[in-house]
């Protein structure tokens, strides 16, 4: 039977720290992962890339909506002008707030089937300076299902989630949602809430259970948020 080393670990001081014997320089482009936001609820665009970008190589007027998939003679599109970027997560998410005159020209981007991305190599860099993945014209990125709005009926007792698109009605457990009150006090649906829309429609509705009709009530607000969970595979 091997025997165990006793010997101990021998540290190694940052005065005498080792330098890498090998380092190999970051090659791959970066690509983008999702497209949020819908510019005629909300006056920003979300890009979620699948690494952290250089904030200073960031182009915005090279970015371009238009209303399908490939431009051709029939579809709208339009370049923003500009906007003001601001990095989260890492840098590999962008928020982007749109300017009035970008926001009146994308008029034509009301619903998910008339909003689709794309741009060139040169609109943004990785933190190793190489290119982004090009989206060209021809091929442009839907924009992701997105929740746009929801409502809560005290009195009859239904919760309405509305989104951007048709949604598959089974996409969401009640047990998902997470309402919050102006008063950070939090309330998680149950099962029993149960959902009686179509299979496939742009809002879900909730008949809520008495037991959760009567915890909100206990709650006394008249001011709600509501949650939903990461990586919701149906939106």
């Amino acid at each position: 039977e091997a025997l165990q080393s006793t010997k101990p670990f021998i540290p190694i001081g940052q005065d005498a720290a080792l330098r890498a014997q090998q380092y190999i320089v970051d090659k791959t482009s970066p690509s983008l992962v999702s497209f949020r936001a819908l510019v005629s609820v909300l006056n920003k665009m979300e890009l979620v890339f699948s690494e952290p970008l250089s904030s200073a190589s960031i182009m915005l007027s090279e970015l371009t909506i238009q209303s399908d998939q490939a431009i051709d003679a029939a579809t709208d599109s339009y370049t923003l002008t500009g906007g003001d970027p601001h990095f989260t997560e890492y840098n590999t998410v962008l928020e982007i707030t749109l300017t009035n005159e970008d926001l009146s020209a994308l008029a034509f981007a009301t619903v998910r089937d008339s909003t689709y991305l794309s741009f060139p190599s040169s609109f943004a860099r990785d933190t190793a300076l190489n290119p982004i993945t090009p989206i060209p014209s021809s091929n442009a990125v839907q924009i992701a299902t997105v929740l746009t709005g929801f409502s809560l009926d005290m009195d009859s007792g239904f919760l309405t989630l509305s989104f951007n698109g048709p949604v598959p009605t089974s996409c969401i457990d009640p047990t998902d949602i997470e309402l919050t009150t102006e008063n950070d006090q939090m309330y998680s649906l149950v099962s029993a809430d149960t959902v009686v829309s179509p299979p496939m429609s742009n809002s879900i509705d909730f008949q809520l259970s008495k037991t959760s009709l009567d915890s909100l009530k206990l709650l006394r607000s008249c001011v709600y948020y509501l949650s939903l969970p990461l990586g919701l595979t149906c939106l």
